[in-house]
C-alpha cells in the first residue's frame, strides 16, 4: 500500500517528525527564522534508498553515500592519502592538515 510503512519498519519512527508534533514545532521554528518549510513539504518527503559507494583504505572497506552528499570525494581523498605514512608527519600537525586539505 503506497504511503504506508511495513509493520515494524524503522521508517515508521519518523512519523512524529514528518506528520506530528515534532514536525509542527520544526515548521514553527523555521517560519520564526524566516524559513519557508511547511507541513505539506514534510508530508511530501520520501525516502530514496541508494547503493553506497565503496573504496578501501589500508585494507579497510569504507562506505559512503552517493554523490549527492559528496561521499565519493572523501573516498578519493582517502585513496590519495593511502600511500602516505601519516605517522612520519605526526609531530608536524600543520603539515598533516595541509596534506588533508590539498587531497
Amino acid at each position: 500500500m503506497p504511503g504506508k510503512e511495513p509493520k515494524g519498519s524503522p521508517l515508521g519512527r519518523l512519523r512524529p517528525f514528518y506528520k506530528g508534533d515534532i514536525g509542527e514545532e520544526f515548521v514553527r521554528g523555521s517560519k520564526e527564522q524566516g524559513g519557508l518549510i511547511t507541513m505539506e513539504d514534510l508530508d511530501r518527503w520520501k525516502v530514496y534508498l541508494e547503493e553506497p559507494v565503496m573504496s578501501t583504505y589500508k585494507g579497510i572497506q569504507v562506505y559512503k553515500l552517493n554523490s549527492w552528499v559528496q561521499g565519493p570525494v572523501m573516498l578519493q581523498a582517502l585513496n590519495l592519502l593511502e600511500s602516505v605514512d601519516l605517522r612520519v608527519w605526526a609531530s608536524t600537525a600543520p603539515v598533516i592538515f595541509t596534506l588533508f586539505i590539498r587531497s
